[in-house]
């Protein structure tokens, strides 16, 4: 006897995708949570996303399938152990300086009811800001420049795109599922569904946004931020839209293994007979919009969403796989289980994640300072230094830094490096790197200014010196001078010359000196 199905539904559309009434976003299944998502019997996302699988028989006899599961949510219990007082949580309390609004919103959204054997890895927030002398970069995960760690340039426009689609409705479906040959042991399943999609609402943004670089970039206008954009949408009320779209599967069942491949929403493609455009237009710190067309005809397309698995049970053991796409990315299940007696069961399984995330953890704002960019090639980059015979003696070069300014937030560290050469001319005696920070140029001779030295080198006569590696950690007395729009520093060669006849002398040259200010930001 061949089993077939024939039925009629309703799904609802919402963000472009078409999704049955059930929720799709938290499993409560203990046995899918034990499996790491991986749905084996014949609910969850096989029903769902291979209309096969509809005419498929549940398996009997061995794969431990309750009819009810009570999940108990021990991720919760961990996250309340990791943190005991979340109401004065540093990461969750605003107003603190570990507060991290990213971290909190994702605990609300994807909530902690899943335990973690092994963590995984904390990621940071951490911002990288490069500054020098003419020229801002920034890295971190915006897009443009900021990804690819280029430059900014002068008057240059940066931008990005911006795009957005938000769709509601219905789609009343008719479809078909059943066996094609064999039998329940052994056989071959079809299933296939058309649905008729009704749009409700819609809305559609597309534009760019960004601005514009000054010059100098570190004027008193740096940018001048810009936008443009043409939005469509189509109002409660209006005429609806209306597509049509289908899903197919296909399942076969052989003793121990069972495989299966389901593809939906092909073709699904939705008229919007009756939508209005405008555009929106932001420059010189004015926006403004101007009404472009109205009952223009426009058409959104849903993502196709797919699932394939493959099953295999011998005796209490059963291995499964799926990978799906439910329009929103690829996932990868892969996950076992081992069944004891009636009503005992224990599952092992491995779930991997092919689908990107955002994620946010405790982190720091990095400022790269490129002092070099402010002194190359203006003869600053280059100490002479002329020491009387047995004397000490110290030569000055000043630089006035721009910066971005920490505001609230507190400077954690400095670390600076590198590098340098000696190029003496006459004499014998050491030289040293140092660095002073102030406020002021006048201050950076004041005893707490000096913020890092290297140990002095020997130098003789006109023999070459191999450069010298800066490197290390700044006083940290000097770490408040950082939190400042600007400083000045002072670059000395520090000389000693121990001759009794001979003076000393040549030039410090500066190949290279970068600045790494980290800060913990304070939001509020």
């Amino acid at each position: 006897m061949r089993t077939s199905v024939l039925g009629f539904g309703l799904a609802l559309l919402l963000m472009g995708y078409a999704a049955p009434a059930s929720a799709q976003w938290l499993v409560t299944d203990a046995r899918r949570i034990g499996l790491g998502g991986l749905s084996l019997g014949r609910s969850g996302n096989l029903e769902r996303y291979n209309a096969a699988y509809r005419a498929v028989p549940a398996r009997t006899g061995g794969w431990g399938e309750p009819k009810v599961t009570i999940p108990i949510p021990l991720g919760i219990i961990q996250f309340l152990h990791d943190h005991p007082n979340i109401g004065s949580d540093p990461a969750f309390k605003p107003g603190s300086v570990g507060f991290n609004p990213v971290l909190a919103v994702n605990t609300l959204l994807n909530l902690p009811l899943y335990y973690e054997v092994k963590k995984a890895p904390t990621p940071n927030n951490n911002v990288v800001v490069g500054i020098g002398q003419d020229s801002l970069l920034l890295r971190d995960t915006l897009l443009g420049f900021l990804a690819d760690s280029i430059p900014a340039r002068h008057n240059a426009p940066y931008t990005v795109s911006v795009n957005g689609l938000l769709q509601g409705g219905f789609a009343p479906s008719i479809g078909y599922a059943g066996r094609i040959a064999g039998d329940s042991a052994e056989g071959f399943y079809l299933g296939g569904a058309v649905h008729y999609y009704i749009g409700v609402a819609y809305f559609r943004t597309d534009g760019v946004a960004g601005f514009t670089s000054g010059n100098p970039l570190f004027g008193t206008n740096p940018v001048t931020p810009t936008g443009t954009g043409l939005s469509q949408y189509s109002k409660w009320g209006n005429t609806p839209g209306h597509g049509v779209g289908g899903d197919v599967g296909i399942a076969w069942v052989s003793g121990p293994i069972e495989a299966g491949l389901g593809i939906n929403d092909i073709g699904a493609t939705i008229t919007w007979p009756d939508t209005r455009q405008d555009s929106s237009l932001y420059r010189n710190n004015s926006g403004t919009s101007k009404f472009v067309a109205n009952h223009v005809e426009t058409t959104t397309k849903l993502p196709v969403s797919y699932i394939a698995n493959l099953a295999f049970t011998e005796g209490a053991v059963t291995l499964g796989a799926d990978i799906l796409n439910a329009g929103r990315g690829t996932v990868i299940h892969v996950g076992g289980e081992q069944r004891g007696g009636r009503m005992r069961a224990k599952w092992l399984c491995v779930a991997a994640l092919a689908a990107g995330a955002v994620g946010c953890g405790g982190g720091h704002v990095i400022f790269n300072v490129d002092v070099y960019s402010f002194i190359a090639g203006t003869g600053r980059d280059t100490v002479p230094y002329a020491v009387p015979p047995n004397t000490n003696a110290t030569a000055s070069t000043f630089q006035k830094i721009s910066l971005l300014g920490a505001g609230s937030s507190l400077v954690d560290s400095v670390v600076i490096f590198g590098t340098d050469t000696m190029r003496n001319q006459i004499g014998s005696g050491t030289i040293g790197f140092q660095l002073f920070v102030a406020p002021d140029s006048a201050g950076t001779y004041l005893p707490g200014a000096l913020a890092f030295s290297v140990t002095p080198r020997p130098v003789s006569g006109t023999n070459p010196v191999p450069p010298d590696t800066i490197r290390g950690k700044l006083a940290a007395g000097v770490n408040s001078v950082f939190a400042s729009s600007t400083l000045w520093a002072r670059v000395a060669a520090q000389g000693s010359n121990t001759s009794l006849i001979t003076p000393l002398a040549g030039k410090m040259v500066i190949k290279s000196l970068l600045l790494t200010v980290v800060t913990n930001p304070k939001f509020f």
